[in-house]
């Protein structure tokens, strides 16, 4: 088939070229558009998988995974859909590093030279000319700043002139004692001589250290290195830095970095750094002095020998190699040091010879309107560290400024490293120089435009901006901590950590605008816009941030997170109202005893309850996003509320839970990928332990099931129950009663345990065979709930054949039939004695009185079933029901299905694990579906710990029957009274 190139194009009529031009521009557009598509892709996939996967998933999680292919000024442009660039004004500000914007005209002219002239960038064991002038203008600059002159090491990276700074100071520790090492031996070189004048002469000398004499030379010169010696050790050589302080996150950095976050998983244990308060230093004035003092100690320098005697002084060292200081704390949130007490802090390290290190590598480089912060406060150090902002944004430079008094020579021979120094960099970084020292005012003129701004949204939304701080163009807005707000979906971001996050993405996605969170305050967003931002882009940064903070005055989750949703569940509706303020945390009176509840999502008609501006969203979509949340999600706080026993004993219940569903769980253990539900559950009881002092936490739901019945949470200090034996001395005694008042004889009933291999219903099996005349156990239509329910059937004959073992009289139509097959068997209580029984009632060919059965139609002969199954979604119905029956669910969620309960057999449907408390206090927890004045009885068993301060749990691992009625008569005690009458659906 012929082609069409260009050339024949023109034979054709113009119309016709025309048609067949813009067909081929539009076939070379969706090539291009492929292209585009299959380039970013692959470089997620790649960064997804081969450069950091954790990260890759947060940046997905939170819809923040943007590859950005080009950069100007105050702006980062990506590629949507269609292949088309889309710009977003960012004032992130590369975290502080983009004071001239992105790609400065004048910085890239000069690169686009460096390569053109061929600059070199590795010509190592050579004078690095550009380095040379680098370093000569930094000094100059310093010097115009402080008065005081400078020798510069230069590095890649913020952290490495952290580095570089902290092994200078060491260095210097090491040396003035390694100098006064050599002291001490001249010292006791001239007493060794000493000596051995006076014992030529026939004389000794007196040799006394610390109140003993020794009775040889070599005996005292033992002693004084030993005693020195140990005095090093002791004292520890460490720094000194603030809590909150961020100095970078390479091993030495790390040293000097207090968030735990950061540091732990690196250098656990002994960190070398004391981390002080700067609120304590401000409210103490002599707090200073003892910082200091408690680094301080001594070493022993001998002296001179005067009539016969040696004498010895003490000279004071002290363990901090240096103090480390940030004028502003960027991650820490963005707060400024207090200057009064900075100023104190340094005059008394250096009245104690410990160098002060101020670390400007985000707040220097005109950041703030000068270039050093700390100037602005008059606070002068011994050591600078510059940074981020010294490349121009396109430069990879750091450098670390020594005054000239304090630098050691040997220093630059040793701290060395491939890649600093190189031409380009220095080049650029002199460039950069020239050009901020002209942006002063700007920084100030714009910060000021910018603050202004949000200290008047601070005033029109105090509820959600807390404070708006910082200096110039390092601003820092501080959302309020919304840990223990009513809309569930703010307290989940609060908690987790990535409220910061999700705010950012919101700005992305519906206002093009790009902010950063400080990563050890992920609540407080940063503001570092370049120097050359416009007005207009700062009252567009303004507008944004006005209808971001009236979202979460409203605590609407669901316009916040909409960005985040399917597309088709976006725009649903406008702006809501769903106020509700703090939760209800009814505060405990002093030494009142505190109690936990762990709980979960029942299902996601929960969830809408909890928080209704979610109420739209189907039950796909909200399972959906508790999913996508779960990498990142933490347990959150419920209420609080004072529960009074009948003699007036009170506890105070505090209720959290962790944001999954049934259904989740159920899906989890499925798949037996429950590890990251099970640590949720396990960080569910150190909050309640933690934050709220909780002696005793029970596991409601799942979250029992999830933590092998609590066996698996790390914690010996606190009690820990599934309220399992208070549940099924519930249920047991809510059918029982309900039996009576119809007038069945309650000792020879035909009873169906539906969910017999859970430890729940086994332990009910074990409680009715006093009042069974048969019993009827399930654990489903597979092999492995027929396996689960025959182990179910020997734990019932081994209890069984005890209580009938230890002198009991047979109370009941099984405990009858279970004594004469053991009569007849003659051999004792076998470990599994379900095989031999069964085989027994077979061969007799009667109604065996233990039955185990693999479908639910098997029950239709039960006067009582008792159903407890893990099961997401409910299945006992009519069909399954003998006339008349009494059905106890016990479930969470129910199992019965909604025409059981409407049936017209005169089926009866009990809830329960319900129970009345005395005082009939209201759950403070939305979506708890309990009646006033009730309790699950699980819960219930929580409370009783409570009230019962020492008692031991009963319900911890595997209950028995023993617990079961050890709890009921605790119960009753305390006036807690089953609930067997509660018939309303309220699950």
């Amino acid at each position: 088939m012929d082609t069409l190139d260009d050339d024949s194009l023109g034979a054709l009529s113009p119309a016709l070229s025309a048609d067949i031009a813009a067909s081929a521009d539009l076939s070379r557009r969706h090539a291009e558009i492929a292209d585009i598509r299959d380039h970013d892709a692959a470089a997620l996939q790649g960064y997804a998988e081969f450069a950091r996967p954790q990260t890759a998933e947060l940046l997905r999680i939170l819809s923040l995974d943007k590859p950005y292919v080009r950069a100007h000024d105050d702006y980062l442009c990506y590629r949507d859909e269609a292949g088309d660039e889309v710009e977003v004004l960012d004032i992130a500000g590369g975290y502080g590093s983009l004071i001239l914007g992105h790609n400065h005209p004048e910085l890239r002219r000069l690169a686009i030279s460096q390569l053109r002239q061929e600059m070199p960038t590795h010509a190592q064991m050579s004078i690095r000319g550009e380095a040379g002038l680098l370093c000569r203008d930094l000094d100059a600059e310093l010097h115009a700043a402080t008065g005081r002159h400078f020798v510069i090491t230069l590095g890649n990276s913020g952290a490495e002139a952290v580095e570089a700074a902290a092994k200078h100071a060491r260095m210097a520790q090491l040396a003035r004692l390694d100098a006064f090492a050599e002291q001490v031996e001249r010292r006791l070189a001239r007493i060794r001589a000493a000596e051995a004048a006076a014992k030529r002469l026939g004389g000794t000398l007196e040799l006394i250290l610390d109140g003993h004499a020794h009775t040889s030379f070599d005996a005292f010169a033992a002693a004084v290195r030993a005693s020195n010696a140990r005095a090093v050790v002791a004292a520890a050589p460490r720094f000194l830095a603030a809590q909150g302080a961020f100095h970078g996150k390479t091993m030495g950095a790390l040293a000097l970095t207090h968030k735990p976050l950061f540091r732990d998983p690196f250098l656990r244990g002994g960190t070398e750094t004391n981390f002080f308060d700067w609120q304590r230093l401000s409210a103490d004035p002599a707090a200073a002095h003892a910082l200091v003092a408690a680094g301080a100690y001594t070493l022993i320098l001998p002296g001179t020998v005067v009539d016969g005697r040696v004498t010895c002084q003490h000279e004071t060292f002290n363990a901090y190699a240096a103090l480390f200081l940030e004028p502003i704390q960027g991650e820490a949130g963005v707060i400024p040091v207090p200057p009064e007490a900075a100023m104190a802090l340094v005059a008394a390290v250096r009245a104690a010879g410990v160098p002060v290190v101020v670390d400007e590598i985000q707040t220097g480089f005109y950041r703030t309107g000068a270039l050093l912060a700390s100037s602005r406060m008059g606070l002068v150090g011994d050591y600078y560290l510059l940074g981020k902002s010294l490349g121009g944004g396109l430069a990879k430079i750091a450098a670390c400024a020594v005054t000239r008094e304090h630098y050691l020579p040997r220093f630059g021979l040793l701290h060395t490293s491939t890649n600093v120094e190189d031409d380009p960099s220095c080049g650029i970084a002199r460039k950069a120089l020239v050009i901020a020292r002209q942006l002063g005012d700007a920084v100030q003129a714009r910060g000021g435009q910018l603050r202004a701004g949000f200290e008047a949204l601070r005033t029109r939304y105090p509820q959600v901006i807390r404070d708006v701080r910082g200096e110039g163009l390092m601003l820092g807005i501080a959302f309020a901590d919304m840990k223990l707000r009513q809309s569930y979906g703010l307290q989940l971001l609060a908690r987790s950590g990535y409220m910061g996050y999700v705010l950012a993405g919101h700005l992305l996605h519906e206002h093009g605008i790009r902010v950063a969170p400080a990563l050890a305050a992920s609540t407080v967003i940063r503001i570092q816009p370049s120097a050359y931002i416009k007005a207009t882009e700062i009252e567009r940064v303004l507008a944004a941030f006005d209808q971001l903070c009236r979202i979460v005055d409203n605590e609407d989750i669901y316009k916040l997170i909409e960005f985040a949703l399917p597309e088709d569940t976006r725009g649903l509706r406008p702006l809501g109202d769903f106020r509700q303020g703090e939760i209800a945390l009814e505060p405990p009176a002093a030494g009142m005893r505190r109690v936990g509840f762990l709980t979960h999502y029942i299902d996601a008609a929960h969830l809408r309850v909890a928080d209704p501006s979610l109420a739209l969203l189907d039950t796909d979509t909200l399972e959906d996003l508790l999913e996508r949340m779960l990498p990142v999600t933490e347990p959150i706080v419920l209420g609080r509320r004072t529960i009074t026993a009948s003699h007036g004993g009170q506890a105070s219940v505090v209720f959290a839970g962790i944001p999954v569903t049934s259904g989740m769980i159920r899906r989890a253990l499925l798949n037996q990928d429950e590890s990251r539900l099970q640590a949720l559950c396990h960080r569910g009881v150190a909050t309640l332990r933690n934050e709220f002092g909780c002696a005793v936490v029970g596991l409601g739901q799942y979250t029992s099931i999830l933590t092998k019945n609590g066996q698996s949470v790390p914690d010996d200090a606190t009690i820990i129950t599934t309220g399992n034996s208070y549940t099924v001395y519930v249920g047991v005694q809510a059918v029982l009663a309900m039996a009576r008042e119809r007038g069945w004889d309650t000792r020879d009933l035909t009873i169906g345990i539906i969910g017999a291999g859970g430890n729940i219903c086994s332990a009910y099996a074990q409680c009715f065979t006093r009042h069974a005349g048969r019993l009827l156990l399930y654990g489903g239509d597979h092999a492995r709930g027929v396996r689960k329910a025959e182990r179910a059937a020997d734990s019932v004959l081994r209890h069984t054949l005890s209580e009938l073992a230890d002198g009991g009289t047979p109370r009941s139509g099984f405990e009858r039939a279970v004594a004469a097959a053991a009569g007849a068997a003659g051999d004792g209580a076998p470990a599994r004695p379900w095989p031999r029984f069964h085989q027994h009632w077979r061969d007799l060919g009667s109604p065996p009185a233990l039955q185990v059965v693999d479908a639910l139609d098997a029950l239709g002969d039960c006067d009582l079933l008792v159903v407890a199954t893990n099961a997401a979604e409910p299945f006992l119905g009519p069909e399954h029901c003998k006339p008349g029956a009494i059905v106890c669910d016990i479930s969470v969620p129910m199992n019965c299905r909604d025409d059981l309960f409407d049936n017209d057999r005169g089926i009866t449907v009990l809830l329960g694990g319900e129970v009345a408390l005395p005082n009939a206090e209201v759950m403070p927890v939305r979506g708890m579906r309990l009646a006033d004045g009730m309790a699950y009885a699980c819960l219930s068993e929580t409370i009783l710990l409570g009230l019962e301060e020492g008692h031991a749990s009963c319900s911890y691992g595997n209950i028995q029957p023993c617990d079961v009625d050890a709890m009921g008569a605790l119960g009753e005690k305390h006036g807690f009274r089953v609930g067997h009458h509660k018939q309303t659906r309220i699950f």
